[in-house]
């Protein structure tokens, strides 16, 4: 591997999709407990 090369180009369409929905899930439920403190 090439020190110039970044470092996602060596991961799969699919591990790019898991760390989307990983960061996504952890965006939602950080807004789900934020409005969750809210209302109750």
């Amino acid at each position: 591997m090439e020190s110039g090369e970044p470092k996602f180009t060596n991961k799969t369409p699919f591990d790019i999709d898991f760390e989307l929905i990983k960061n996504t899930a952890k965006i939602l439920n950080l807004f789900y407990k934020k409005s969750f403190i809210i209302n109750y």
